[in-house]
């Protein structure tokens, strides 16, 4: 499908080429009415047009199978996405309680987790370090208080502010 798609672009494009090479040859005066260019422009024109025209019908037809094998992977798990936006709920309304730090780690591990990364490991180090960056970035550079939480959530996010 895809190479279709680049083999009709090529096509569409040395036809468009072609097509400005065939406007420079030389006129012959006997000639003047039709000239040489006459039979390579009609041809390469309805290259131009038959190529532009396929390749328009196998974008739509990438696009189409693209939309139905998206469509049949979020058939096969309907609840996902369901569940990111309750745990992107709850983050927001736990970030008041528990505080940003905590709030915002537990939430990208519950988020990989959701996304099937498999590696335990992996979604710890990804979400310390996502946190250590916003933590950088919102605290540190842009001076910006965030909710430090409640009782002694509260106290474990001031040893950091």
């Amino acid at each position: 499908m895809r190479g279709e798609i680049i083999f009709n672009v090529v096509l569409f494009a040395v036809s468009i080429f072609l097509y400005y090479v065939a406007g420079t040859f030389k006129q012959f005066a006997p000639y003047a009415k039709l000239g040489p260019d006459f039979w390579p422009k009609g041809i390469l024109l309805g290259i131009i047009f038959l190529s532009g025209i396929l390749l328009i019908k196998n974008i739509i037809s990438l696009i189409k199978h693209e939309i139905k094998k998206s469509l049949m992977k979020s058939e096969q798990e309907p609840y996902r996405l369901f569940l990111v936006i309750v745990v992107s709920f709850a983050y927001a309304f736990g970030m008041g309680i528990f505080g940003f730090l905590l709030s915002t780690i537990v939430f990208q591990i519950v988020l990989l987790y959701l996304l099937k990364v498999k590696r335990i490991l992996l979604i710890i180090l990804i979400s310390l370090l996502n946190t250590a960056m916003l933590y950088i970035l919102f605290i540190l550079v842009l001076n910006m208080l965030l909710p430090p939480g409640v009782g002694i959530f509260r106290t474990i996010s001031l040893l950091f502010y």
